[in-house]
């Protein structure tokens, strides 16, 4: 996972996890959702800053809007983080 800082040839590496799933943006923020459930926010050093939000391995999907993240599990259930 690479930030591009406006100019296409240079990318700054972010994590290098096989496990990661997918990620999603919000304003400046950005999360990873691990295949096995894991969620992260990367809180600003490459490679190192990513703080665990959950670790749920019915976790399917994540979504962030508005200064919030969502979760999806496999069940349909659907889930608002509601800490800081």
């Amino acid at each position: 996972m690479s930030a591009s800082n406006g100019d296409f040839s240079d990318w700054q590496q972010l994590d290098n996890n096989v496990a990661t799933g997918s990620i999603v943006t919000d304003g400046a923020d950005l999360y990873q959702l691990h295949k096995t459930g894991l969620i992260f926010k990367y809180t600003g050093t490459p490679l190192t800053s990513w703080q665990q939000l959950d670790n749920n391995p019915a976790t399917v999907k994540i979504v962030a809007s508005g200064g919030k993240l969502y979760q999806l599990h496999n069940t349909g259930k659907i889930f608002k983080d509601t800490g800081p």
